[in-house]
């Protein structure tokens, strides 16, 4: 079986974030209070230990000569781990927690990390990072 991808037509998004609460309840992680920063609207901030799914709300103002309503523009960005062909976490990983499933994504397996930290050094995205309660990626 080949690669999969995941690809989200921009044009197409709203912003609802329904992808990140399904990705949430398919990986089984908790919520993360989603309060709004009051920077935005975008209330996950960014990707962490328990969302692996942010869609990114990026603002812009528009000229003046284009306005029509409230003056700012609206892009909606999905961001996730990328399942790197040579995943510098995987590789770095000394208990083999982080692996390559079937489907050529990458896992990481929450029974089996031992919180060393070498994975979110090691991730040229800045995707992956540690529980606060348990300290595994």
């Amino acid at each position: 079986m080949g690669a999969k991808g995941f690809f989200t037509d921009t044009t197409l998004c709203i912003g609802c974030k329904a992808c990140e609460v399904a990705c949430k309840q398919w990986n089984q992680l908790p919520d993360d209070g989603f309060a709004l920063t009051g920077m935005s609207y975008d209330n996950t901030v960014q990707l962490g230990a328990s969302t692996w799914r942010h869609v990114a709300f990026i603002e812009r103002p528009v000229p003046l000569s284009n306005q029509i309503a409230d003056g700012f523009s609206w892009l909606f960005s999905s961001d996730v781990c990328k399942h790197c062909a040579r995943a510098g976490c995987l590789e770095s990983c000394p208990t083999g927690a982080i692996v390559r499933t079937e489907f050529d994504s990458v896992y990481v397996q929450p029974d089996i990390c031992n919180g060393c930290g070498y994975c979110v050094v090691n991730c040229p995205f800045g995707v992956i990072d540690r529980r606060a309660d348990d300290g595994r990626a």
